[in-house]
């Protein structure tokens, strides 16, 4: 029924120290510290200011399945969230990201279109049907100190659409026809909600 079933998982992280100072009023009694700064707070050894830590599943589940009938489908979730720690103000940052994707492919010779005025018309070279849907949500979030509920600063909702076409037409001209949707909606009310839509063809050229 299918040629291959494929199951991707990847995880990265990253933990980033912008950049410290060695105070000079630590000191250290018993192995502990034991200078303390004007509200009787213990001083570290260190002092940061700014620390940023980087989660990532890409994807956190993917599944391709290529099908006999050269019908290639896949999905997959990605998960994103960013976090940056600034000690001079004490105010959290955190970017949190969700991509949720869908795939279909289908290669075929001999195409013949069902319908139209080309209903006669068979192209004997490789014709690749490709169709692409994403819906991705960004959000930024900003956590204070003096403030018991997160504040959202930025973000927004975004759906992309992208089927397209090649046909080989010869071994060094390939014609690529596309459309391509894409519908935006912000979280805050300093951006509007957007939609835009592109289309055309391109004729590439091969050098070999």
């Amino acid at each position: 029924m299918f040629e291959s079933f494929d199951i991707d998982h990847e995880y990265r992280s990253s933990y980033l120290v912008s950049g410290y100072n060695t105070l000079l009023q630590y000191n250290e009694t018993n192995g502990a510290s034991s200078a303390r700064d004007v509200n009787n707070d213990f001083l570290p050894r260190y002092q940061f200011s700014q620390i940023s830590i980087l989660e990532q599943f890409v994807p956190l589940i993917g599944i391709t399945v290529r099908f006999k009938n050269n019908v290639t489908t896949n999905v997959e979730y990605r998960q994103t969230r960013d976090l940056n720690l600034s000690l001079l103000n004490s105010q959290l940052t955190q970017l949190n990201t969700r991509v949720i994707g869908f795939g279909f492919g289908y290669r075929t010779r001999n195409f013949r279109f069902p319908f139209g005025l080309f209903n006669n018309l068979i192209l004997k070279n490789d014709l690749n049907f490709k169709l692409d849907f994403a819906l991705r949500d960004n959000k930024t979030l900003i956590y204070r100190a003096d403030v018991t509920a997160a504040q959202i600063l930025s973000g927004a909702q975004n759906i992309t659409y992208r089927p397209a076409i090649d046909y080989t037409i010869s071994e060094r001209f390939i014609l690529n026809i596309f459309y391509d949707t894409n519908m935006t909606k912000p979280y805050t009310s300093q951006a509007f909600n957007t939609s835009f839509t592109n289309f055309g063809f391109n004729l590439k050229l091969l050098l070999q």
